[in-house]
């Protein structure tokens, strides 16, 4: 896993902590001052990949963090 998968799995959760849904992938870029929101994308993909988050399709606020996911935050 990158530094910045990382970053944004551990954003993801901190969010769901405190919000009790998912970020959007706006507020993930702005969250950790990102410049651009299609590595944020990619990013979340890998994470996907890899089995760490889940996303529903041409959902917003459709990230989950698997219990891979949340080990690893």
């Amino acid at each position: 896993m990158t530094p910045r998968q990382s970053e944004i799995l551990q954003f993801v959760n901190n969010f769901w902590v405190e919000n009790n849904y998912s970020p959007s992938l706006e507020e993930i870029r702005k969250g950790l001052n990102v410049k651009s929101l299609t590595s944020v994308a990619q990013c979340c993909n890998s994470l996907e990949r890899r089995g760490y988050i889940t996303k529903l399709k041409h959902a917003r606020r459709s990230i989950e963090l698997t219990d891979k996911g949340r080990i690893s935050a």
